[in-house]
């Protein structure tokens, strides 16, 4: 058994003579490496999954009906997020190469036109969804019971879409080139900034008045927009590989936005059929009433940790496989995706039993 171990974990089995660029280290250093990147990001990638779980834990002691508004807002609002998160992971490539063939001003110039393409699409999408709260409630299947409980906290949540957007951009330049502990920490403030106001506002404690829903939809906003001031802060450090100290142009250019486009549109092909999909899911189950929905949310909420930690797994694998092939070390860049593969693998068994 160890022996069948040892050769499905050894990078000796992973590439062939003929893949093999250079001289390659210890099944360890690779192990290692990606180990140092991925708990950051799957930490992350569960504390981005908790901002919504912790509006809909805390909602829930108000009754079905504030559960089910919570948990209607989620798949509209991943939808109208979905270019954003497509944008994202090209950014996470590029400057993942970009890093790995040293150029500073081509990663920093992706950054800078990656914050602006961001911007402009999460302030849309905010916009739109702010305008068509009511229909998109609607058609998302919310009750008459609950109706004006959803729009008014979807409302409230596009408000604050484009911090969230350009939090999240910035944060996936900074996993590109392996700073992954910023992500972690902007949104660990974010949640435990949530958190607080959540318990202030949605029950009235001591001056803060009771609102309920709505309280919650507020904390959130407040959150999404400590961790944007945080996110935009990790730029302003002398010294680092990334950051507004660098002397570069944010006018766009031919070769990132070719770059974007064809790593980003693939993936959001990707997102768009994959959150409509969730989209047409949550209706289903929402047309069952509202204690039917309101069930349905708390449990996929539970599940949906599950995923994060893959994704974390995937972030930390999609940053040194750029890296790698920036480099030109080919041979690297298939060990760091399938020693990714085997560690999900394990992940995702222990998670199962």
């Amino acid at each position: 058994m160890n022996n069948l171990l040892r050769r499905i974990f050894s990078i000796n089995n992973m590439i062939g003579p003929n893949q093999q660029v250079g001289e390659l280290e210890s099944s360890r250093y690779y192990y290692k490496n990606l180990y140092k990147m991925a708990w950051p990001s799957a930490l992350e990638a569960v504390l981005v999954s908790m901002i919504g779980s912790i509006d809909l834990m805390m909602v829930s002691a108000l009754g079905t009906d504030s559960t089910a508004a919570v948990g209607l807002t989620n798949q509209p609002k991943f939808i109208l997020l979905a270019m954003i998160f497509s944008l994202n992971v090209g950014v996470t490539a590029i400057v993942a190469r970009r890093r790995g063939e040293e150029d500073c001003v081509g990663a920093n110039r992706c950054l800078r036109q990656s914050i602006i393409i961001s911007l402009v699409l999460s302030f849309s999408m905010g916009l739109l969804g702010f305008i068509f709260a009511k229909p998109i409630m609607l058609f998302a299947g919310a009750q008459p019971e609950v109706l004006q409980l959803s729009v008014e906290y979807f409302q409230i949540i596009m408000v604050s879409i484009v911090f969230t957007g350009v939090s999240l951009t910035i944060n996936a330049a900074q996993r590109g080139i392996g700073n992954t502990k910023v992500s972690m920490k902007t949104n660990l403030v974010a949640n435990v900034v949530n958190l607080i106001l959540n318990f202030l506002l949605i029950n009235g404690i001591w001056v803060f008045p009771k609102l309920g829903v709505n309280g919650a939809a507020i904390a959130t906003a407040i959150g999404s927009f400590v961790a944007c001031m945080m996110s935009i802060r990790s730029l302003f450090y002398k010294g680092r590989f990334l950051g507004f100290e660098h002397k570069v142009s944010w006018h766009f250019d031919k070769r990132t936005l070719k770059a974007l486009g064809s790593i980003s549109g693939s993936a959001m092909v990707e997102q768009v059929f994959m959150r409509i999909g969730f989209f047409a899911y949550a209706k289903i189950v929402a047309e069952l009433g509202t204690v039917a929905f309101a069930t349905h949310q708390i449990c996929m909420n539970i599940i949906s940790l599950s995923y994060s930690l893959g994704e974390g797994l995937g972030i930390a694998s999609s940053s040194l496989v750029g890296q790698s092939l920036g480099k030109k070390r080919t041979d690297e860049a298939i060990i760091y995706g399938k020693t990714g593969q085997r560690i999900a693998f394990l992940v995702s068994t222990v998670l199962f039993f």
